[in-house]
């Protein structure tokens, strides 16, 4: 009997043994960096001479514990295709500049330099940037998708848009939800392109858009492509436009 016993043992731990072993599961583990808090340590890295984040991969960003106040570090992201997008959510976001002056360009509040990001807005987000830059400078060769329940107010400097071009030409820019309010610089538009640029490629299919163009400028657009499918847009022309 005892030895019968031992035989059932034996098997059992052998048939266990060449069970599948089971994955433990791995949690992101969430960071802060200068004066946000990043829900991904491995997306991010932190510049701070130049009070730069740059984010690299799926995150939420939102202000750290203690921030009370506007922050002048600045949001870079780098990276996704238009197949295959960054996933990155704002989460009461509140960055605003005044550098700069027109010999000098001054800081990018959001930049995406030619990424592709699907943009998820929780909360209220302030995006505000200095001489030359773009609010949330998405350019000629960026992808940007916004969605969510949250809000977005982005101000360019003088000479760019509030969401686009800094002072090039707007990106591909689609808004299918949020409440989005773009208020472009001198000669610039609310949505689209620098001064004197092309708008890009933009669609609206939801969501509520606010799109005002500073003194010349347009509220959308300044050329390129607007499609228009669905949502509340009020786009007005600053003055002279």
């Amino acid at each position: 009997m005892r030895k019968k016993f031992l035989s059932i043992i034996l098997t059992v731990c052998l048939v266990l043994g060449l069970l599948p072993q089971m994955a433990m599961p791995v949690f992101a583990a969430e960071k802060v960096y200068g004066d946000f808090t990043v829900s991904d340590e491995d997306a991010a890295t932190y510049d701070s001479g130049n009070k730069a984040l740059t984010v690299r991969g799926d995150c939420t960003i939102s202000m750290a514990d203690g921030v009370t106040e506007t922050t002048t570090n600045s949001i870079v992201v780098i990276g996704g295709t238009a197949e295959v997008p960054l996933n990155i959510t704002l989460k009461d976001v509140d960055i605003q500049f005044s550098d700069g002056d027109y010999m000098n360009s001054g800081t990018c509040a959001l930049d995406m330099q030619g990424a592709a990001v699907n943009l998820t807005l929780e909360g209220t987000n302030t995006l505000k940037s200095g001489e030359n830059k773009a609010g949330l400078e998405a350019p000629s060769g960026a992808t940007l998708t916004i969605d969510g329940t949250g809000t977005l107010n982005a101000t360019g400097g003088e000479y760019s848009a509030g969401i686009g071009g800094s002072t090039g030409a707007g990106g591909k820019i689609t808004i299918n939800g949020g409440t989005v309010t773009a208020t472009g610089g001198e000669s610039c538009a609310g949505i689209g392109g620098g001064s004197g640029r092309t708008g890009g490629i933009t669609t609206i299919n939801g969501g509520t858009v606010t799109a005002t163009g500073g003194t010349g400028g347009a509220g959308i657009g300044g050329g390129g492509t607007i499609s228009i499918n669905g949502g509340t847009v009020t786009a007005t022309g600053g003055t002279g436009c």
